[in-house]
């Protein structure tokens, strides 16, 4: 009855929603750093744009989201026409995947990568050629190595999901003037404004000129608070952008959406003060791993992989006690490593406080043994 591809395919698994939890576990309090959602949620001037719309719902949206591609063509500098909206980063990477692989074809991606890369290529019949780094830092070489004649797509994320760590503007140049022509770009930029700050962070749209077969992705779900309107979009050439609208779905942005990215567009003030929220976040975790001995990576994202030194399960079955979730590195391949989002500083603290008793239960645990 069903495509054989879908045998190698696993479904998506996101977090359950707060209210669940919450009713499953019997907490009042409940804190999720497995999703790397904005604390600060939303623009007011989101919600406004949302409430003064409601009644129009029984119309449709605007099929190709002509406002939010002006508004953002004029910010980015580029034409409406090298735009495209989507239902979240993910729809893009879908779309990106069906307009290049066909049976056979391959992609590349840097292991640890968004598990969605490889199901989407997989879902097209596709390859997804795994590349490994001796360490978490970008090997230009190591993706120019692995490109064979059967390349068609190639993933790179920055900051990257989960170690946080980017692609320096040096290395990124490296490999967009050494891929073929013919071989697509997907540059994931989905947590792009927690990096800006760094000097060395190229931004990806200013590589578009030169270079044609570059796509870059963003979203409003981390820094602009909208995760749960799901709008995210792709800057490219005309000729790809062209492709994808072949394909995408008559309506793919609700009406609510596009408002409320439209009006999160013009409350920049919103983004600097979550990324500076996340600068406080991001301190008081690397000084908790530091001061008990934990390796991190060092993140331009909202999250921090680290090191725990035992399993990450076990870890994770402790913190869901208290109510706190983060992601292990076992998606990943990393047994005791595990992926912790920034939040409020209410949300650190609860953190650290859960963490604190699972040392001290460890070091109880180990006494009795050498005793």
């Amino acid at each position: 009855m069903f495509r054989k591809c879908l045998e190698q395919l696993d479904p998506y698994k996101a977090g359950k929603p707060v209210a669940e939890l919450k009713k499953e576990l019997g907490l009042d309090q409940v804190y999720k750093l497995n999703a790397n959602e904005n604390p600060n949620g939303p623009s007011k001037e989101a919600l406004k744009a949302v409430g003064n719309i409601l009644e129009q719902i029984n119309t449709y949206p605007d099929a190709g989201s002509d406002r939010l591609r002006l508004t953002l063509s004029e910010l980015l500098g580029v034409k409406p026409s090298q735009i495209i909206l989507g239902n979240g980063g993910d729809e893009i990477i879908r779309l990106v995947t069906e307009i290049l692989i066909d049976p056979g074809d391959e992609a590349i991606a840097a292991v640890p990568y968004f598990s969605l890369y490889k199901n989407n290529v997989q879902l097209m019949n596709g390859i997804l050629k795994e590349v490994h780094f001796k360490t978490f830092e970008f090997d230009p070489q190591a993706i120019l190595t692995a490109i064979t004649p059967k390349t068609r797509l190639i993933f790179l994320t920055s900051p990257n999901n989960p170690t946080g760590t980017i692609i320096r503007r040096e290395k990124l140049i490296e490999v967009l003037n050494q891929v073929p022509d013919d071989i697509v770009i997907l540059l994931d930029e989905a947590y792009s404004d927690y990096a800006f700050d760094c000097l060395d962070y190229p931004d990806g749209v200013a590589f578009l000129k030169s270079h044609e077969n570059l796509i870059v992705l963003r979203t409003f779900s981390k820094s602009s608070g909208l995760a749960g309107m799901r709008v995210g979009y792709a800057v490219s050439s005309e000729k790809i952008i062209n492709a994808l609208f072949k394909i995408k779905l008559v309506f793919n942005v609700n009406l609510l959406a596009q408002a409320a990215a439209l009006a999160a567009l013009q409350d920049p003030g919103h983004v600097q003060k979550s990324v500076e929220q996340n600068k406080k976040s991001l301190a008081m975790l690397y000084d908790y791993f530091e001061s008990n001995g934990f390796d991190y990576v060092p993140s331009f994202a909202n999250f921090v992989f680290v090191n725990f030194g035992h399993p990450v399960l076990e870890v994770i079955q402790h913190l869901s006690h208290s109510g706190i979730f983060i992601t292990p590195g076992t998606v990943w391949g990393y047994e005791t490593w595990g992926r912790v989002s920034t939040g409020s500083n209410e949300a650190m603290a609860a953190f650290m406080t859960s963490m604190d008793q699972w040392i001290k239960k460890k070091a109880i645990t180990s006494q009795d043994k050498f005793d």
